[in-house]
C-alpha cells in the first residue's frame, strides 16, 4: 500500500506518553487496568447509551490509539481525552454526542461474509471424500472434519478456496482470510488495520493464558492436526506486519510463544513484533535447520511439543555468557544467505558488494549537486519494497507526488505520459507495495521527525527509513544558529543510529558532500561535517560524476564503507531516461548495432514523400539510416500493370535483397532484419523476442485476412504452396510457440553470427541445381531448406499483420480497401498509434449514417478509452456516429428503479448462476430501451445501434451495403437484424428467401450491434418491457418467439418481432470471457435483491 503519512504536524501526537495518560486517567478518577499493550477502563462513548452493559475500552500504551469491544468505536487519544475531561450532565451530553459523532469505527464484514456464503458450504456439512480431497491438497492428514469446523471456516468448491473468518473480542466478524488450495496462496480482506485473528481453541479447553502465534493458515492447521496446543493463534498479514488494531484481543494471554520460521526474517519480525505485543511475555523458537515452520516441522514429523517446550524468552535484562548467544551463532551460520538480508533484483552488482539490505545498520549517502541521488533512492527503496520491505520516505525536498510519480514510472519501466491508457494499472499495483509517505516539506525539527518514524515503525511495522536529505533538519531558527552546525549533525546522526539499533530498523540518510574541486573524487571524508557521520555509518555509498571533467568520465556508485562484509567496489550507473531508471540493463546486440537500410523505388504514390517525413522525424533514433530513393523510375518494359510481378521485376527485387544481405557481412552486422513494407508491426518487443529464439532464420507470424500469412507450412515438389492441416494449427495459434516451416518471407531475422547463414542467399544462381521460378522468396526457402538450415515461424506473441497482395488486374483502390481492414483490426486492439508527423498523408472516407437513419453507439461515461478507440474506428470507417451515455448499473438502486418503473421478472435467474439480473444488465436494458424510445420520437425509419466493445469485419462497409441493398430488393418485412451476436442453438438458420446474406435468427445472446426498423422498435417498447425486465439479449429472442423458456415467454403474449441475423456476422466482440483484458461491465456489477447488494464475478458465457 502506498501511503500518504501524517497530513501535517497536527496529526503527530508528540507529547503522548504512557505516564501523561495515566496521569489523566488518576486526575479525573477514572479506573484502569494496565495490561501488556493497552490499559483498560470502562468505556464513556457507551456510558452515553446506558442500555450497554460492561463496555470496555482499550488503550494503546506507545501510541494512545483506542478501541472500545461494544460500540467499536476508535480513535486517537485527544479525542478520547476530550471525552474524558466532559462529566455527563444535561448540559454536556450535546457537546457529548457531538464528539461521539466524529469518531469512526471499526467495520464489520457481516455483509461481505453473507454474499462469500451464498457460494460456499461449510467445512461441518461437506462429505467424507470432499473433506479427504481438501486434505491432501493441503498435505494434511491428521486434522479431524470437527476441528476444522471450529474455526467456522467455508469451501468454494468451483474456485477451490478455502475462507476463514477473523474475528475481534471472540465474536466480531471484521474481516476474512482466504486461502487457495490451487496456489497456495493467502489473501487478506481488509488489505490492512484488521482487528481481527484466526484463533484456535482446543475442545473441552475452560481457559488458558499460553497461546502459539504462527504466521500462515497452512502453519495454523498443521499444528491443530498434533492436538498438543490449546490456544493457536494466526496472524492476519503473515509476517509483513502486527496491526495495533489486534494488540486488544491478545491482552489475556500471559504467554504468547512466536513460531515464524527459521530465517532472518522471521527472526527479525519476531523480534520486532515482540515489541508491540510486550517482551515480557513473548518467547520464540529458535531458527535453526532442526526447527523450521509449523507446517514443514509436522511434515518432517519432528517433535512438535519439544519444539514448543524449547522456545526461550526474548527479553532479557542482560546478556552476560555465550551460552545464551550460542543459538543465535548457530542460526546465522545455518542461514548464511538469508542473513545477508533481502537481495536487489535491479542492482546484482550492489548484491555482489553488500550482500544484501540487513534490518538494523544505518546507510549514508552521498553525491554531488544534480548527481541523482534521490533518483537512485527511489529506486533502490522500491526494489525492497516490492519483495516486501515496509518502507517509509521522508522528502523534505521534493514533494511527495512528485517522488510517487518517478517510483511509479521506474516500476512501470515506460513512459507515463507516453502510456496514460494503462496509468490505472500500474498505479493499482503500486498501491499494493508496502511504501509509506510523511508529509513533510521542508525544515523539520529532528524531534518532530523522529517521532514521525518511530510512530511508523510501531503501527506499520517499517524495516526501511529513507530520510532526504539530512540538511533539512539542521535548522533555520534563531535558536539554532547559536548552536554549533557540527553538534547539531553529530545530534541527528547520532537520533538515527540508536533508533535504527534500538528498532532494528534500517536506515537510509541523505547527505550533501562539502564543496570539492570537480576533479577530485569524493571520498568519506567529503561527508559534510565531522567524521561521526563517517564512523557511526555501516554503508557509505557515494555517486561520483565524471562526465563533466572527463571526456571518457561515467557516472558510477561507489561503495566506500561495508561493515557487514568489508567488500568495497563501485557499480556503473547508467541512467534510463524513459524509465528514469539505473537498473542494470543486459542489451541485446540488436539494441547496441541497429544499421537501416531503405530501398524505394517504382512508386505512384507519395511514398517517397512520406520515407522523407519520416527519416526527418526518426532517422537519429538508428546508428545508421542508409536510404536508396529512385523517385525517377515509373515501371518495367515486361510489365501489363502496376501490380504486376514480371520477370524484370522479381529481378530487381531480387537484387535488392541480395545486395541487402552481402552488406550486412559486409560491415559484420550481428543481425539483418528483412521487412517489406505491406506488414504492420504492433509488438514493440518483435526485434528483442525474435533475437530471443537463437535461431538462424526466424519470423513472426503476421495475421491478414482470411487465410493468409507470411509463411507456408507446405511447399510441392514443384516449389509453390501446398496447403496443410499444420498450416491452421498455426496460423488460427491453436498451437502455439516456433515452429520449423519450408517458407518465411517479409519480415524475417537472420542471424549472421551463426556459420549456417553463410548458405543463405536471395539469388538462384548461388544454388546448385535450382530448378524453381524465378522468385525471391522461393529462392531463399530452397536455398535453406536444400542447405539444412531451418526456418521458424513464431506465433508466440500477437506481433502484427500484412496485407494480402494484389492480384494481376486488381488496382490500388482494392489496396486501400484491404490497408483500411489492416487498421480497423489494429485499431481494434487500440495497438501503437501513428506518429503525429504522419497524419497529414492520411486521407479519410467521406462521413455518413452508412445508408441508415443514424447510428448510435452505446458507451458509458466512465469508459472514455472505449470511447476514443471507437471513434477511431468510426473515423476509418467514414461513420457518423451518435454517443448514447449508456445509463450506468452502478448509479442505480431499488429507489432509481421505483423511479424508473422496473420491476424484474419474479421467474428470472440467470441460467448460470442462479441469480436475479445484476444492475449492469439492468442499465444496459434501460440504454437499449431509450434508443428505442427516441427513434419512434424522431421518425427514424432505419437506425443502427452498436455497443463500445465490437471490432469490424473486414470490408465492414461492402457488406452491409449489400445487406441493405438487398432489403430494399426483397421488400421482405423485417423488425431486427443482428450484425454481432452468440449463436445458441446447433441447429442450422433457415435462409430468408431469395437472399444471399441473411437469416432468420434463432435463440442468441449479445446485443454487440443491430439494425432496428420503425415497426421493430415500436414492437419493443409496446410490449412494456420494464414490468417485467429481463436481461435485453433475453427479451428479444422472446419477442421473436424463439426462446426455450415457456415461463419466461408467457409474459408476453404478443410474439410477433421478425428477428434476422446477416450469414456471415459483421462484427464481433473484441475480446471474449477468459481473454486478457476481458472486462464485462454487465456482469461485474451488482444484484439488486432483498435490501443489499452482492459482487458477481463470473458471467454467463464463462462456463
Amino acid at each position: 500500500m502506498s501511503h500518504c503519512y501524517h497530513k501535517d504536524h497536527s496529526d503527530l501526537e508528540t507529547n503522548i506518553s504512557l505516564i501523561g495518560i495515566k496521569k489523566i486517567l488518576r486526575q479525573n478518577n477514572i479506573a484502569f487496568l494496565e495490561g501488556y499493550a493497552c490499559l483498560s477502563m470502562n468505556c464513556p462513548i457507551c456510558e452515553i447509551n446506558k442500555c450497554i452493559k460492561n463496555p470496555k475500552i482499550y488503550i494503546n500504551k506507545t501510541t494512545g490509539f483506542f478501541m472500545c469491544d461494544k460500540c467499536r468505536c476508535v480513535g486517537s487519544w485527544n479525542i478520547l481525552e476530550k471525552l474524558l475531561l466532559l462529566k455527563i450532565t444535561s448540559k454536556t451530553i450535546k457537546e457529548l454526542e457531538k464528539i461521539k459523532n466524529t469518531l469512526s469505527t471499526d467495520k464489520d464484514y457481516l455483509d461481505e461474509w453473507k454474499i462469500i456464503k451464498k457460494d460456499c458450504v461449510k467445512i461441518s456439512k461437506l462429505s467424507k471424500d470432499k473433506y479427504d480431497k481438501i486434505l491432501e491438497m493441503l498435505s494434511l492428514k491428521n486434522i479431524s472434519q470437527e476441528d476444522m469446523s471450529t474455526l467456522n471456516c467455508l469451501y468454494n468448491e468451483s474456485k477451490n478456496v478455502l475462507y476463514f473468518p477473523l474475528y475481534a473480542f471472540d465474536d466480531y466478524l471484521v474481516g476474512f482470510k482466504q486461502l487457495s488450495l490451487n496456489t497456495g496462496t493467502e489473501i487478506t480482506i481488509p488489505t490492512s488495520n484488521v482487528s481481527g485473528l484466526i484463533i484456535y481453541k482446543q475442545k473441552n479447553t475452560r481457559s488458558d493464558t499460553t497461546a502459539v502465534v504462527i504466521p500462515t493458515i497452512s502453519d495454523l492447521l498443521a499444528l491443530i492436526s498434533q492436538k498438543l496446543v490449546n490456544f493457536i493463534i494466526c496472524l492476519p498479514y503473515n509476517l509483513q506486519y502486527l496491526p495495533q488494531q489486534i494488540l486488544p484481543s491478545l491482552e489475556n494471554f500471559k504467554k504468547l510463544t512466536l513460531w515464524f520460521g527459521n530465517d532472518d526474517s522471521s527472526w527479525d519480525a519476531a523480534r520486532h513484533f515482540s515489541k508491540k505485543l510486550n517482551e515480557e511475555r513473548c518467547y520464540f523458537v529458535r531458527s535453526t535447520d532442526l526447527q523450521p515452520r509449523p507446517k514443514v516441522a509436522v511434515d518432517l514429523e519432528y517433535d512438535i511439543k519439544n519444539i514448543i517446550h524449547n522456545a526461550q524468552p526474548i527479553w532479557h535484562q542482560s546478556i552476560t555468557t555465550f551460552r545464551y548467544l550460542r543459538h543465535d551463532v548457530l542460526s546465522d551460520l545455518q542461514n548464511i544467505d538469508k542473513v545477508q538480508g533481502v537481495k536487489w533484483k535491479r542492482y546484482p552488482a550492489l548484491n555482489r558488494i553488500l550482500k544484501g539490505h540487513r534490518r538494523g545498520e544505518f546507510t549514508i549517502l552521498t553525491g554531488p549537486t544534480g548527481s541523482g541521488k534521490t533518483t537512485f533512492m527511489s529506486e533502490y527503496s522500491l526494489d525492497l519494497a516490492m519483495q516486501g520491505v515496509n518502507t517509509l520516505w521522508g522528502s523534505f525536498e521534493i514533494r511527495n507526488a512528485r517522488l510517487a510519480r518517478t517510483m511509479l514510472q521506474q516500476m512501470a519501466g515506460v513512459s507515463l505520459y507516453d502510456n496514460l491508457s494503462d496509468f490505472d494499472m500500474y498505479a493499482d499495483a503500486f498501491e499494493m507495495l508496502p511504501i509509506y509517505f510523511m508529509m513533510f516539506h521542508g525544515q523539520q525539527s529532528i524531534k518532530v521527525v523522529m517521532d514521525a518514524v518511530e510512530h511508523a515503525t510501531y503501527v506499520h511495522d517499517i524495516s526501511h527509513v529513507i530520510i532526504d536529505n539530512m540538511q533539512f533538519m539542521m535548522g533555520i531558527s534563531d535558536e539554532s544558529k547559536h548552536i554549533d552546525r557540527f553538534w547539531r549533525q553529530d545530534r541527528i546522526i547520532s537520533a538515527f543510529r540508536i533508533f535504527a539499533t534500538k528498532y532494528n530498523c534500517h536506515v537510509t540518510l541523505v547527505i550533501h558532500p562539502r564543496k570539492e574541486r570537480d576533479d577530485e573524487e569524493l571520498t568519506t571524508s567529503s561527508i559534510f561535517g565531522s567524521a561521526k557521520a563517517s564512523q557511526e555509518a555501516d554503508n557509505i555509498l557515494i555517486i561520483q560524476d565524471k562526465r563533466l571533467t572527463n571526456i571518457r568520465g561515467k557516472k558510477y556508485l561507489q561503495v566506500a564503507k561495508n561493515r557487514y562484509s568489508g567488500d568495497l567496489g563501485i557499480m556503473t550507473l547508467d541512467f534510463d531516461k524513459t524509465s528514469l531508471s539505473y537498473a542494470t540493463k543486459k542489451k541485446s546486440k540488436s539494441e547496441t548495432k541497429s544499421t537501416t537500410k531503405i530501398c524505394s523505388d517504382n512508386n505512384i504514390d507519395n511514398t517517397s514523400e512520406i520515407l522523407k517525413a519520416w527519416l526527418a522525424e526518426e532517422s537519429e533514433k538508428y546508428h545508421t539510416v542508409d536510404t536508396y530513393i529512385d523517385e525517377k523510375s515509373n515501371g518495367f518494359e515486361d510489365e501489363e500493370s502496376n501490380t504486376d510481378w514480371s520477370l524484370l521485376r522479381f529481378t530487381h527485387v531480387i537484387n535488392l535483397r541480395q545486395k541487402a544481405l552481402n552488406y550486412a557481412r559486409k560491415i559484420w552486422a550481428d543481425f539483418i532484419w528483412m521487412v517489406d513494407a505491406d506488414i504492420f508491426l504492433t509488438d514493440p518487443n518483435t526485434l528483442t523476442n525474435l533475437v530471443s529464439k537463437g535461431q538462424v532464420v526466424v519470423a513472426p507470424m503476421l495475421k491478414s485476412d482470411g487465410l493468409y500469412s507470411n509463411f507456408w507450412a507446405g511447399m510441392t515438389d514443384d516449389y509453390y504452396y501446398l496447403r496443410t492441416e499444420k498450416y491452421q494449427l498455426i496460423l488460427y495459434r491453436e498451437d502455439i510457440g516456433c515452429f520449423n516451416v519450408p517458407m518465411v518471407h517479409s519480415a524475417v531475422l537472420i542471424n549472421l553470427n551463426m556459420v549456417q547463414s553463410d548458405l543463405l542467399t536471395y539469388n538462384f544462381t548461388n544454388l546448385a541445381q535450382y530448378d524453381g521460378p524465378l522468385d525471391d522468396v522461393i529462392t531463399f526457402a530452397v536455398g535453406a531448406n536444400n542447405s539444412g538450415v531451418p526456418l521458424y515461424i513464431c506465433n508466440d506473441e500477437i506481433y502484427g499483420y500484412i496485407m494480402v497482395p494484389l492480384g494481376k488486374d486488381e488496382t490500388i483502390k482494392e489496396d486501400l480497401q484491404r490497408l483500411t481492414n489492416i487498421k480497423l483490426e489494429i485499431l481494434s486492439e487500440d495497438h501503437l498509434s501513428l506518429l503525429s508527423s504522419m497524419e497529414k498523408f492520411i486521407s479519410s472516407p467521406k462521413i455518413d449514417t452508412l445508408g441508415l437513419d443514424n447510428i448510435y453507439m452505446i458507451n458509458l461515461l466512465r469508459r472514455p478509452e472505449r470511447r476514443t478507440r471507437m471513434y477511431r474506428l468510426f473515423k476509418e470507417l467514414g461513420a457518423h456516429v451518435e454517443t448514447f451515455n449508456a445509463v450506468d448499473g452502478r448509479m442505480l438502486n431499488e429507489s432509481a428503479l421505483e423511479k424508473w418503473g422496473v420491476k424484474l421478472m419474479t421467474e428470472y435467474e440467470d441460467p448460470y448462476h442462479k441469480r436475479p439480473m445484476t444492475t449492469g444488465e439492468i442499465g444496459c436494458f434501460l440504454s437499449h430501451y431509450i434508443i428505442w424510445n427516441k427513434m419512434l420520437e424522431y421518425r427514424y425509419e432505419r437506425i443502427m445501434i452498436l455497443e463500445d466493445d465490437i471490432r469490424f469485419e473486414p470490408f465492414f462497409r461492402q457488406k452491409l451495403d449489400f445487406v441493405l441493398s438487398e432489403l430494399n430488393t426483397l421488400r421482405n418485412s423485417w423488425d431486427l437484424i443482428y450484425i454481432g451476436r452468440k449463436r445458441l442453438m446447433e441447429k442450422e438458420e433457415s435462409w430468408v428467401q431469395g437472399s444471399k446474406y441473411l437469416v432468420h435468427a434463432a435463440y442468441s445472446y449479445w446485443t454487440l450491434g443491430y439494425i432496428l426498423s420503425a415497426t421493430g422498435a415500436r414492437k419493443l417498447v409496446e410490449a412494456k418491457p420494464l414490468e417485467n425486465m429481463i436481461p435485453v439479449d433475453e427479451y428479444i429472442p422472446i419477442l421473436s418467439n424463439v426462446h426455450p423458456r415457456d415461463d419466461w415467454k408467457k409474459h408476453y403474449p404478443v410474439r410477433n418481432l421478425t428477428a434476422l441475423s446477416t450469414n456471415p456476422l459483421l462484427i464481433h466482440p473484441t475480446h471474449y470471457t477468459g481473454d486478457q483484458g476481458y472486462i464485462s461491465d454487465t456482469e461485474n456489477s451488482k444484484i439488486i435483491f432483498e435490501n443489499h447488494a452482492s459482487d458477481i464475478l463470473k458471467t454467463r458465457e464463462e462456463l
